[in-house]
């Protein structure tokens, strides 16, 4: 490979240029950190929604297909390297912000489940409370039979 600087009189090819020259990928895709640990379904999937980046259906599109907190991260990583290089990006910010949603609602639903401890009483619990509520009513009727009949004993 030629390591010469270019002539004065011939223009300094672009990043994006001379990316495409040596065989980078260049633009979002190539920008998000992890996109080279990525199955050839997410590369496709993100090829196809680069090709359609303002279109939000594309976006929802491919958020529908992460049913995972892995399916998840890798995307977020990805609008997170477009939003590296394109901090002003409407469509990543919105989408980060979703992910984020998302990733939430599954991690929670992911949580173990525990159940409330149940109030089991036992035997001896009902005894002593109906032993207490005839006492009372004992004491009451005694009171009451005194007040009507008064004083007979």
């Amino acid at each position: 490979m030629d390591q010469t600087a270019p002539s004065s009189g011939d223009a300094a090819p672009s990043n994006a240029e001379a990316a495409a020259r040596d065989g980078v990928p260049s633009g979002p895709a190539a920008t998000a950190p992890g996109a080279a640990e990525a199955g050839p379904d997410a590369d496709a999937a993100w090829a196809e929604l680069t090709g359609r980046w303002d279109d939000p259906a594309a976006h929802r599109d491919l958020l529908a297909t992460c049913q995972d907190l892995e399916a998840l991260a890798e995307v977020g990583r990805r609008y997170r390297g477009v939003l590296e290089a394109r901090p002003d990006d409407p469509m990543a910010r919105e989408m980060k912000g979703e992910i984020l949603k998302r990733a939430t609602v599954i991690g929670l639903s992911q949580l173990p489940r525990t159940r409330p401890p149940s109030f089991q009483s036992g035997v001896w619990p009902r005894r002593l409370l109906l032993g207490g509520t005839l006492v009372v009513a004992a004491a009451l009727s005694w009171m009451l039979g005194r007040l009507i009949l008064g004083n007979v004993f």
